[in-house]
């Protein structure tokens, strides 16, 4: 596996598991609705931060090796 492979590889399984835990704030701890009034909300919207800097860091890294 090459470096540019496993760093793909690296993203996508963090992205996933950030959806996964955005996905069960929402449907565990706010009864399957995004609420911006549960205290649940400021984990989710960094969680949602995170995942756009992770997307940007791998858009950027993919056009530095092509």
């Amino acid at each position: 596996m090459s470096k540019t492979d496993h760093k793909k590889n690296y993203y996508d399984k963090l992205l996933v598991a950030v959806h996964d835990i955005q996905e069960h704030i929402i449907y565990s701890e706010m009864e399957g609705e995004l609420d911006d009034s549960d205290p649940w909300f400021s984990v989710w919207s960094s969680l949602r931060e995170l995942s756009l800097k992770m997307q940007d860091e791998n858009e950027f890294d993919k056009m530095t090796v092509d």
